[in-house]
């Protein structure tokens, strides 16, 4: 099937203008499962208003609203993909703020024995070490953003090279996640909000902020919306010191 088609036949339950009478169309990074449900409930509930989110990595969001897939507001794990969509001239969009932040740490499985060694990122012999002839769990380097801020940071530490031959990488952060919880692979690079939520894993430490562009959740509107609509009060709501707060206290940073 054309990928279009394809995508275009998923969506359809979501392919609607917004309306006060209509649900809101959120499609959202899947590091954001974390909390995001919670929030969306406390907002529903106040403003007698209906979000319908739909998670999954930055790329794919990004893609399937330029394939066509309509939303109301997309919130990117990266500025690259939401710059991708505030520069396609089909879409009428604009940049309604930056959510959230984040930071980069490595995990280690809580079903692998634990090391004596101290976190040692700028050395070759601790990833080794660590991995053992397994596979270091990431987002794929090439799209998913979480993938593509640990390679930036491998290559930061002058380890890129030697370590993307023993990489398992996924299409989202929790998947990554996910193999280190499940001992699958040993250790993982993953964002500092998933692995706060894990009783699975251990942080052995986090990445130099330097060694990786800044991890922020860009807000792109789609479409035109007025001052006192739904899609204004839900952007209003997620930066309200209330909700950032929620989110700090999570593993996010505001």
């Amino acid at each position: 099937m054309n990928a279009v088609v394809f995508v275009a036949l998923l969506f359809s339950s979501v392919t609607y203008a917004t309306s006060d009478e209509q649900p809101i169309t959120l499609f959202a990074a899947s590091s954001l499962t974390v909390l995001l449900p919670e929030v969306i409930d406390q907002f529903e509930q106040e403003h007698q208003a209906k979000v319908r989110v739909v998670y999954a990595g930055s790329g794919q969001l990004a893609r399937q609203i330029q394939y066509g897939a309509r939303a109301d507001l997309f919130i990117s794990a990266n500025k690259e993909w939401s710059d991708a969509v505030l520069s396609d001239s089909r879409l009428v969009s604009e940049l309604a703020g930056n959510f959230v932040s984040n930071h980069m740490v490595v995990v280690r499985s809580n079903k692998v024995p634990p090391s004596e060694r101290d976190f040692a990122p700028r050395e070759l012999s601790w990833w080794q070490q660590e991995l053992s002839g397994q596979r270091l769990a990431i987002g794929e380097p090439s799209s998913v953003p979480v993938g593509m801020y640990a390679k930036q940071s491998l290559a930061w530490y002058g380890l890129w090279d030697s370590i993307s031959s023993q990489l398992a990488p996924t299409n989202s952060t929790r998947n990554a996640l996910a193999l280190v919880e499940r001992g699958q692979t040993p250790i993982g690079i993953v964002y500092a909000s998933d692995a706060t939520n894990s009783d699975a894993v251990t942080i052995l430490g986090r990445l130099d902020a330097k060694s990786h562009s800044t991890i922020t959740y860009p807000m792109i509107l789609l479409g035109s919306h007025d001052d006192n609509s739904s899609i204004t009060k839900l952007v209003e709501y997620f930066l309200s010191a209330t909700v950032q707060q929620q989110f700090k206290q999570q593993g996010f940073e505001s």
